[in-house]
Order: structure tokens, then C-alpha cells, then sequence
């Protein structure tokens, strides 16, 4: 991508951020926004339970891509999470915008030792998640994700 293009894509969502009315999110709102979701789909989970809260990928909700993501977890190839893709783009008069459902993994580590993975499903159609598959694994060196997106703590 040259600066040119880079330049182009960057007028094009500030165009449609203004159009819809939407403000610049920088990641520390988006984790405010993330944090608070997912304890609201685990209403079990104490906020002071939690250690850290990473998010290791997001991918379309295609069948392929949760069995991909089952065999990933069940074989502790977690990094390889974030390698897929498969999101589909549509076109508005604003430019290129994702459509579809989506998954999201998230990796939770508890203060009392416990670890686990969580699939959680939504749409950029429509509001609200869902946690489609969660798992408890071996402790994870998160240092070894590559990939990988700080949730909680803020």
C-alpha cells in the first residue's frame, strides 16, 4: 500500500465516521467498551477475579473458521488464531465496509490460576454477542502470541 492509497483509505473512514456521527476511538476506549461486554456475557466472572483479558484474533463466523479455531485451541496453537481471516467486505457510497457475522477469541486468565478461551460471536449488522465455545486450557505464556490485544486490566 503507498502513502497515496494509505492517505485515500484514511479521508475515506474519517468521511464515514463523520457521517455516521461516530468520534475517533483509540484503544483505551475500545477496551472500556470490550471489558464491559464480555462481563456482561459472563455474569459469573467477578471483575476482581480476573488477571488479564487478552484478545488473540477475530475472524469471520463461517463454520470453517470455528472448526479452525476448536482445532487451534485443542492443540495449543493459539498464535495461528490470528491468522484468519475470511471477514467479507461490501461496498456503500463511503467505500469498503465489513459486513457479516464475526468471531472474536479471547483468552482469560484468573487470579486463582485457572485459564480459558473464549469464542464470542456478533455481527456488524446488528447489536449483541454471544460466547459460542469456551474452554479451559494449560496456563499460556502470552509473551508467545504474537498477535495479541490487552482487554482488561485498563
Amino acid at each position: 500500500m503507498t502513502f497515496i492509497d494509505w492517505l485515500d483509505t484514511f479521508f475515506t473512514h474519517s468521511k464515514r465516521k463523520k457521517v455516521l456521527g461516530e468520534k475517533y476511538t483509540s484503544h483505551l476506549s475500545t477496551r472500556k467498551f470490550t471489558t464491559s461486554e464480555l462481563l456482561q456475557l459472563n455474569p459469573k466472572l467477578n471483575k476482581s477475579d480476573i488477571e488479564y483479558i487478552y484478545r488473540i484474533g477475530w475472524c469471520s463466523a463461517d463454520e470453517k473458521y470455528l472448526n479452525k479455531i476448536k482445532k487451534c485451541i485443542a492443540k495449543d496453537q493459539l498464535n495461528k488464531i490470528s491468522k484468519l481471516s475470511g471477514i467479507t467486505y461490501a461496498h456503500d457510497d463511503l467505500g469498503e465496509i465489513p459486513t457479516g457475522n464475526y468471531i472474536q477469541t479471547f483468552l482469560f486468565k484468573l487470579k486463582n490460576g485457572s485459564s480459558f478461551v473464549q469464542l464470542v460471536s456478533a455481527s456488524f449488522e446488528e447489536k449483541g454477542a454471544t460466547v459460542l465455545y469456551q474452554k479451559e486450557i494449560a496456563i499460556v505464556n502470552v509473551n508467545r502470541l504474537k498477535t495479541r490485544l490487552l482487554i482488561y486490566p485498563i
